[in-house]
């Protein structure tokens, strides 16, 4: 007989009673309740919003999983997989919050100092200064 996750438990120990059915299917439903609410909270703030953004991106829902690896290219769709599926669950859950968390990342991309932006700028001078005879 497989052993179950630790942590996780049968809801049901015996299908044919209609108590414990019932019993399950009330946990099952609070359970799922719960996790709404969980999900409606990090969602309502502007920083619970950037970190469901965050990794969404982490997972790579925003760009190919495609790689010259296989290997690779599998590990990223996993990856991938997760994040599809939280995003789907979002928008079927919040659709206006995910737009809003969309423009806050449009936002902050756009108000983020890029790396090439913060090089001192190149002189061709300099450079001609020194190949000169």
């Amino acid at each position: 007989m497989a052993k179950k996750p630790q942590g996780e438990r049968s809801l049901v120990r015996n299908a044919s009673d209609p108590e414990q059915v019932k019993r399950g299917k009330d946990v099952e439903r609070l359970r799922a309740e719960q996790q709404l609410n969980d999900q409606r909270a990090v969602m309502s703030t502007r920083e619970g919003r950037s970190e469901c953004w965050r990794r969404l991106s982490e997972c790579g829902v925003f760009k190919t999983s495609m790689t010259n690896d296989p290997h690779w290219t599998a590990y990223n769709e996993g990856r991938r997989a997760v994040g599809l599926r939280e995003l789907a669950e979002m928008m079927e859950r919040f659709p206006e919050l995910y737009l809003t968390m969309q423009q806050e990342a449009m936002q902050r991309a756009a108000e983020e100092p890029r790396a090439a932006d913060n090089l001192p700028p190149q002189s061709d001078s300099a450079d001609s200064a020194e190949t000169a005879p």
